[in-house]
């Protein structure tokens, strides 16, 4: 009793933190500017200080993968064309999962530049009437995007001279999906990985009747969690950075290159990856009672 009541009591601290986080910046959206960086070869950051975007060029047009939310997307569109591209040439944007702050500037997107939109299968029903699911702050915005197909998590896709590999992770939503980048890094190859979505809020038994989701996620997000750690990864770029961390977090791809003076050199770290997801293991297994 008192492990599931200590569960309770952190789910609901985060659940308030979240929504005051999200009331403060859907209305001061300029307090989350972030200048852009080049991570690998292929790979840029070009989100804010709190929801990551990233920017993949490939040699057959670029990938986007999350879009913010609409407040920012300025800032997205902004730091793209300061790293000398221009974003109406993104060819697909992939959305990690169904929670506004990711998805929801993918229609503004699509209507400049009439990219391909890819979200994970068990999302869509979010955008076929439970809406109240996306944790929109203010009104729902997800009815105008037009998705153009699903991941296909049994095989590697691969874009130009650019590897991804699709892992559905469900528990932060059914759909969540984690993607791994295998691409260069000075020529040499590396892989990046950004777990789609790691936040445990959401994920308590109650919570999950509540939003009528089914109990299954929790062990299905567990045995996930297991399952990735294992995999090598050389670079982790998370969904979130240091407004929703520590600001000493070495998860925050954010903080790792402020420490590494501005080199990419500096965020190469084959050992973050594993310790990254071991952290949420133990945060589940507090919800599971383990």
């Amino acid at each position: 009793m008192a492990t599931d009541m200590s569960a309770k009591s952190a789910a609901a601290e985060l659940n308030a933190r979240i929504s005051k986080t999200i009331a403060e910046y859907a209305t001061k959206p300029w307090m989350l500017s972030y200048d852009p960086f080049q991570v690998t070869d292929n790979l840029y950051f070009v989100g804010n200080s709190w929801v990551s975007a990233y920017l993949i060029k490939t040699s057959e047009g670029l990938v986007l993968i999350d879009t913010t939310f609409t407040e920012t997307f300025y800032q997205v569109i902004d730091n793209i064309y300061r790293l000398g591209f221009n974003p109406r040439d993104i060819k697909y944007c992939f959305l990690s999962h169904a929670h506004f702050d990711h998805f929801d500037a993918a229609a503004s997107l699509q209507k400049m530049c009439d990219c391909k939109v890819y979200i994970g299968a068990d999302d869509l029903f979010f955008f076929q009437g439970r809406d109240d699911l996306t944790l929109s702050p203010v009104y729902y915005r997800g009815d105008d995007i037009r998705f153009d197909g699903f991941y296909d998590y049994s095989k590697p896709w691969t874009m130009g001279d650019v590897t991804f590999r699709f892992f559905h992770s469900p528990g932060h939503t059914p759909g969540t999906t984690t993607f791994f980048i295998d691409d260069a890094h000075n020529g040499q190859p590396v892989t990046c990985a950004m777990h789609g979505g790691l936040g445990i809020n959401g994920m308590t038994l109650e919570e999950l009747e509540e939003k009528r989701l089914p109990a299954t996620l929790q062990r299905a997000f567990y045995d996930s969690l297991l399952e990735l750690r294992e995999l090598k990864v050389d670079i982790v770029i998370p969904s979130h950075n240091t407004a929703m961390a520590s600001k000493s977090s070495d998860s925050s791809l954010l903080v790792r290159y402020e420490k590494a003076g501005g080199s990419r050199d500096g965020l190469i770290d084959t050992a973050l990856w594993r310790q990254y997801l071991s952290g949420q293991v133990t945060a589940v297994e507090a919800i599971l009672g383990k």
